[in-house]
């Protein structure tokens, strides 16, 4: 085999591991956003520098939501703007919403105002199978 032959074997081999590991792993990431499962979730939840951020409204937030979670509902544009102008942009962030969706939307503006540390739940709080709480918060 050839030097030009044994590049492209393996180069096909670290797009075939690389694939893999995002297929079995749960890691995905779209937009230098990382989209992680429950498991991935509950791991950075547990460190010191995170804040969840639950982006849906008050009624749903009231509804159920994750456990430590703080509400910056992302439908409200002028309040989610100030809320998110007042966050730290060195801490790591985890969001969330009802299945993804608003989430996404709303890490993506996280990044473009230079946060680095973003992630978001897969499937959102429909998927979630960790500690939840109900009612308003106290």
């Amino acid at each position: 085999m050839c030097m030009y032959q044994r590049h492209i074997f393996f180069q096909g081999i670290g797009l075939f591991l690389l694939a893999f590991s995002a297929l079995f792993c749960g890691v995905t990431r779209v937009n230098g956003i990382k989209r992680l499962n429950n498991d991935q979730f509950k791991k950075q939840m547990s460190k010191d520098d995170v804040i969840v951020l639950d982006v849906r409204t008050p009624a749903e937030y009231d509804s159920i939501r994750i456990e430590g979670s703080v509400l910056i509902n992302v439908q409200d544009t002028a309040s989610f703007n100030q809320k998110v102008n007042e966050l730290d942009p060195e801490k790591h962030y985890l969001l969330y919403c009802r299945s993804g969706r608003r989430s996404m939307t709303a890490a993506k503006v996280l990044k473009q105002k230079g946060f680095k540390h973003v992630s978001d739940l897969q499937n959102g709080i429909r998927g979630w199978d960790g500690p939840t709480l109900i009612g308003k918060k106290e």
